[in-house]
């Protein structure tokens, strides 16, 4: 069974899959729809500098995902405690696209800028217990003694985007973050605050400025 993608941008969302073979497959949108969507060269590769998928709409916007930092990998692996082997590594693949670059129809342009984030925790835990019964002629039953395996762990690492500027002609929004929980060992980020520039020649200039708050108590506000 192919994989489902889903896309969701402007006033267009759906889901397609891809046929054919590599370099030369085909998105076919599970449900009808105007809109064109293309394979670039470096979905095949392991470039991520580059745009990868374009989408056109009935008016001839296009919409472009991947380029620098807008490609989201992951891959994951399971490992045991006290000393039990680990089993190999899954092959990092890409997971995500993000949308890198808006082309109106006068030629405007509105560019996505992204960061390179890297994120690790452990998606899942295992372990099994087994046990038994044996029977001996004109005697009861006995249930031998339980054993268990060691616990095995299910680690997945990501290499996140996460977006740090909005950009057009005539201003920009950008973004700035933090750690998400203070202590530990975990990279998570959010949103601190998001800036709006007006833009006039090469000066920016803050039009508005919003900070934001958060109630969990292990979150840096």
């Amino acid at each position: 069974e192919p994989d489902v993608f889903s896309f969701n941008v402007g006033p267009y969302a759906g889901k397609f899959y891809l046929t054919g073979a590599a370099p030369t497959m085909q998105a076919v949108l599970v449900s009808p729809s105007p809109l064109k969507i293309e394979l670039l060269p470096d979905f095949y590769t392991t470039s991520l500098t580059n745009e990868q998928i374009r989408i056109t709409d009935p008016s001839g916007v296009v919409y472009s995902f991947g380029g620098l930092n807008g490609v989201e990998r992951s891959d994951s692996k399971t490992y045991g405690s006290g000393g039990s082997a680990d089993n190999p590594q899954s092959k990092l693949i890409k997971s995500a696209w993000y949308l890198y670059k808006i082309k109106l129809l006068n030629g405007d342009e509105i560019n996505f800028t992204y960061a390179s984030q890297f994120l690790k925790y452990d998606a899942g835990i295992s372990q099994t217990l087994s046990s038994g019964i044996s029977f001996k002629p004109s005697t009861l039953y006995t249930v031998q003694k339980a054993t268990h395996s060691l616990p095995k762990v299910t680690g997945v690492n990501i290499n996140a985007s996460k977006l740090t500027e909005i950009n057009w002609k005539n201003g920009k929004i950008s973004f700035a973050y933090s750690l998400r929980f203070l202590g530990g060992t975990t990279t998570m980020e959010k949103i601190d605050n998001m800036v709006i520039s007006t833009k006039n020649n090469t000066t920016f200039t803050v039009l508005k400025k919003y900070a934001f708050n958060y109630l969990s108590p292990d979150a840096v506000a």
